[in-house]
């Protein structure tokens, strides 16, 4: 049996590439579904969080032993969350729990945008003490905050580790079966020990609440180096219920790519060296941002066809109003901020000339490899 994990390497310009994956690996609502633990215990007491966290965090196996990664219980009615990229081989899954019961679950919902996936359980489990973990906010953490991290790291089940917030504010390439370079916002960084099989585990405050999903290392091994990555929380609150009720999410898309304008390229563009903003490269024919008449960077040519020279694409310096000072802050806005079918504000340095270009967010496009 293979544990689930993702390892991805961020080089010193900012710019994300795979270098190692290997495969192991009604409305809910918070108030029905969510206990909380951490009421019965002082923050800091990492041993009576784990005893009682302990049961809600499973073991997630394919039915042909050749997958392993980590899940825990989100609602009573059986739902357990883990990683797309744990799942995405099959449909069928055994969840295992610690005291060894396990239970059929299929796959209700994935979203290889996010890495998040949900499973719920078939079998009767009325006999099964189902506790949903508490849902933190990830917002509130900080780099430095201890943190914790449970799963079935290289098939040791509910394996508890420590460690801090290295930092936030990461970004992670969406799964490999997508394509478009798209990314995950906001990821956390952790020190904490994880490894192989830790995906979908969850990473817990030292209030006993749910503040990430571990979804993957980097290293250049395969194993633990120092640094790991978690899907924060919110991205479970905005995302997990509609992963439940439609199977899916949509993603809120402008249709472009674009580069964070660094003092080099600004200073080669004409502008000031700190000068703040996106440079677009590329445009979706027959997306939002194409639309509106959102312009890329390439060979101008004349309604005839005639090339007229290259030009400079738009620098994309502000949407509904809030200032965007690189890529990063377009992508977090549009995933945080907005939704599909939305109106935005795009405001773009055109040639030295302010302009508002009004559209309409439309869902990324199912497009995979």
């Amino acid at each position: 049996m293979e544990p689930a994990f993702l390892s991805i390497s961020i080089s010193n310009e900012g710019k994300q590439k795979r270098e190692f994956f290997e495969n192991v690996s009604t409305n809910t609502k918070l108030d029905d579904t969510i206990s909380t633990p951490s009421s019965n215990t002082e923050s800091g007491d990492l041993t009576q969080i784990f005893k009682l966290v302990g049961n809600s965090i499973v073991k997630v196996s394919s039915k042909d032993q050749q997958v392993l990664g980590s899940g825990f219980v989100y609602s009573k009615e059986g739902h357990i969350i883990t990683n797309n990229h744990v799942v995405q081989t099959a449909e069928i899954f055994d969840v295992i729990f610690s005291d060894r019961n396990a239970y059929t679950a299929k796959v209700v919902g994935k979203d290889p945008y996010s890495d998040i996936a949900v499973l719920q359980i078939i079998d009767d489990f009325l006999d099964q003490d189902v506790v949903p973990l508490p849902i933190g906010n990830s917002s509130s953490i900080e780099v430095g905050q201890q943190i914790i991290a449970i799963g079935n790291p290289l098939g040791f089940s509910n394996t508890m580790t420590t460690g801090i917030v290295s930092q936030i504010g990461r970004l992670l390439p969406a799964d490999s079966e997508i394509e478009g370079g798209f990314v995950s916002p906001n990821v956390i960084q952790t020190d904490a020990v994880i490894n192989p099989g830790n995906s979908g585990g969850p990473m817990l405050d030292t209030k006993g609440e749910v503040i990430g999903i571990n979804t993957s290392i980097f290293s250049p091994t395969g194993v633990y180096a120092g640094i790991g990555f978690a899907i924060p929380s919110n991205a479970i609150t905005r995302i997990v219920p509609a992963l439940i009720q439609e199977g899916h999410y949509d993603h809120a898309w402008l249709g472009f790519t674009g580069d964070s304008l660094y003092p080099d390229l600004a200073e080669s563009l004409g502008f000031p060296r700190n000068y703040k903003g996106v440079l677009v490269e590329s445009v979706d024919v027959g997306g939002p941002g194409s639309e509106v008449g959102l312009r890329g960077t390439g060979t101008a040519t004349t309604s005839r066809g005639n090339s007229i020279g290259n030009t400079v694409g738009d620098i994309l310096i502000a949407l509904d109003g809030q200032t965007i000072k690189g890529i990063e802050d377009v992508i977090v806005f549009l995933e945080e901020q907005k939704t599909v079918g939305e109106n935005i504000v795009i405001t773009v340095n055109r040639n030295g000339e302010t302009l508002d270009l009004n559209a309409i967010l439309e869902p990324r496009p199912v497009n995979t490899n």
